[in-house]
């Protein structure tokens, strides 16, 4: 089973997809998904489900949303990747094999100074943005220092792969770590919008 972070948040086993529904246990695991294998503070995690007006109950409240998670991870029989209690906060183990994030952050690592392998790099790692992060998912999430916020068109979400004469300049990288599209250069037909 894989988490799909880099669009509406779901479950995969590679054939059939479960796209989770906005819920308070739905903005848990999308603010442990932004940090894989690390430990979250219990206070991020209530700030992430519930921002500043928080209940009363805040903290029994985000325990009964990890049990809720730890069921539906049951019943999706995922429980090697259930969300762990540690001293001050929870984490969930995560690895590039289950997590569409860290196979994005990877292959951007990768590009960096391929060459004339960046630009492929690159694309195959925009290939993995399914569309707009989900509403349930931090800010955090879907800026440049953990994911690049992508530009939208009218047609849906640009993907970097359709591009191919799109300049290996350096102006996907450039992309990837400013969150902004490259501006539109001469060998450019088309350039991504803005």
């Amino acid at each position: 089973m894989r988490f799909q972070l880099l669009g509406p948040l779901s479950i995969t086993d590679g054939r059939d997809m479960v796209v989770l529904p906005p819920s308070k246990p739905t903005s848990l695991l999308a603010a442990l998904l932004v940090r894989p294998g690390e430990v979250v503070p219990t206070s991020r995690l209530r700030q992430a489900v519930w921002g500043e007006e928080q209940p009363a109950t805040a903290k029994a409240a985000l325990q009964s949303c990890v049990l809720r998670l730890r069921r539906l991870f049951a019943k999706y029989d995922i429980e090697e990747q259930a969300v762990v209690a540690v001293a001050g906060g929870y984490l969930v183990p995560a690895d590039h094999d289950t997590l569409d994030l860290l196979r994005f952050r990877r292959l951007a690592a990768r590009a960096d100074g391929a060459g004339e392998t960046e630009l492929p790099l690159l694309r195959k790692a925009l290939g993995l943005w399914r569309g707009p992060c989900s509403p349930t998912s931090p800010p955090s999430c879907c800026t440049a220092t953990r994911c690049p916020a992508w530009s939208r068109n009218g047609s849906g979400w640009w993907n970097a792969s359709a591009r191919s004469n799109w300049p290996a300049d350096g102006a996907a990288k450039s992309w990837w770590t400013s969150g902004r599209p490259p501006a539109p250069t001469p060998n450019t037909r088309d350039s991504p919008p803005s």
